[in-house]
């Protein structure tokens, strides 16, 4: 796991690009339009049980978790196997989270970030303001 530094606000960082390019913030108009199907507000750089560990270097982490067997995982991976066949698209995900015990469907995920969360963009004046566009005006 790398170490990305701080989180980087997406205004700012638009702002940025804005002045980079040349321009002022008069000149493009930045919308927000909320977020897309797909896109989160926060990462999760590792799942709750595995522990963050040091390396040699500073910027870079390992994880240590607990692997499962092979004979088990093995007996896992058949009972999929025959699931992906013949069973509803539930159970087949029920099996997945049987194995990945952190699995959740994208549908499923309505809660906080674990505390081993990173967050890719800060909260913005208004929670329906979550996403952004950058365009030109019709003047540039």
């Amino acid at each position: 796991m790398l170490d990305m530094g701080e989180p980087v606000y997406i205004l700012d960082l638009a702002k940025t690009l804005i002045r980079l390019s040349g321009k002022s913030e008069d000149e493009i108009e930045i919308t927000f339009t909320g977020l897309r199907p797909g896109e989160k507000l926060y990462e999760e750089l590792f799942y709750s049980r595995e522990k963050p560990l040091p390396t040699a270097s500073r910027k870079v982490k390992r994880t240590q978790s607990t692997l499962m067997s092979w004979p088990i995982l093995r007996k896992h991976l058949g009972e999929l196997h025959s699931l992906a066949a013949h069973a509803s698209e539930m159970s087949i995900r029920e099996k997945v989270r049987e194995i990945i015990p952190d699995y959740q469907y994208p549908s499923e995920i309505h809660t906080p970030p674990e505390p081993h969360a990173h967050p890719l963009a800060a909260p913005l004046a208004s929670p329906n303001d979550a996403g952004l566009s950058v365009g030109a005006t019709a003047g540039s």
